[in-house]
């Protein structure tokens, strides 16, 4: 009898094994993007739109549609790690990605919301074979995070759906790195060498971003070109430029280029924490 009874536990173990989702056991083994790391969630057939949080909203229930990158906060994601799981929390508002009504149905829609710790904000991140990735609901292995019809477009809508191989559930991530602007001049006694504010171009795309001294922004890969502003937006002086390549920041001079690794001050002009 005893004999009988472990044959049966091994056949059921067995059927357990083989009845988990296939993407299930994908997903425990691919939990690969950095814990507090900062993205962009890009589309996979067009590097030029991005996920977005609507109008950059701060509120609750703002929807989360695709767009056109702009370098806004709204296009911003933390990916904050809890176990297998991540919740995906907005730089713009602090909200999360959330399945509206917490049921995993086809079409159900996505917002934002403030963190539940529910599974309706929990994603998982499967890396596939191409480098991209497939974000998949705790609430139900088999639905994604899916762009609509997989339509390009600005303003199509993100909603939940089963998982299947539609590029629409293939996202590629771009990782940011955070930069802070110092004050070229900090001892001067001379206001007119103060700069207020800095302007931040990166070069070939013609995108450009203000922070004031002291400011923090999150930056992609790439080469940019800054420039110092005495006390307001206008007249442009001492222009420079920089080169962001993963943890290294590069201060180009006219000649060549100083690397600097870690926390430190590059020329007196930026630093990397």
């Amino acid at each position: 009898m005893k004999k009988v009874l472990s044959i049966l536990l091994a056949v059921v173990s067995a059927l357990v094994i083989l009845a988990t989702p296939v993407s299930l056991q994908n997903v425990q083994a691919a939990n690969t993007v950095a814990d507090n790391g900062c993205y962009i969630i890009k589309c996979s057939t067009n590097s030029k739109y991005c996920l977005d949080i609507t109008g950059e909203s701060k509120k609750n229930r703002a929807n989360v549609r695709l767009y056109q990158r702009n370098g806004n906060y709204g296009q911003k994601f933390v990916f904050r790690a809890v176990g297998n799981y991540y919740y995906i929390q907005n730089m713009a508002s602090g909200l999360y990605l959330t399945v509206t009504g917490g049921k995993a149905v086809k079409g159900a829609n996505i917002m934002q919301y403030e963190l539940k710790k529910t599974k309706a904000q929990k994603w998982q991140a499967v890396r596939n074979s191409d480098g991209t990735y497939t974000f998949v609901s705790a609430i139900n292995s088999s639905y994604c995070l899916d762009l609509t019809s997989a339509k390009v477009a600005n303003g199509t809508n993100i909603r939940l759906w089963t998982c299947g191989k539609s590029s629409g559930q293939k996202w590629r991530l771009v990782k940011l790195y955070k930069v802070t602007i110092k004050d070229r001049y900090p001892s001067a006694s001379s206001n007119s060498k103060v700069c207020k504010y800095y302007a931040i171009k990166k070069k070939y795309t013609g995108k450009t971003c203000y922070v004031s001294a002291g400011e923090a922004v999150w930056l992609e890969k790439g080469n940019y070109a800054i420039y110092g502003y005495a006390k307001s937006k206008n007249g442009v002086s001492n222009p420079s430029s920089m080169t962001i390549d993963g943890n290294k920041v590069y201060q180009v001079g006219s000649n060549t280029a100083a690397e600097v690794t870690g926390k430190g001050t590059i020329y007196d002009w930026l630093y990397t924490s």
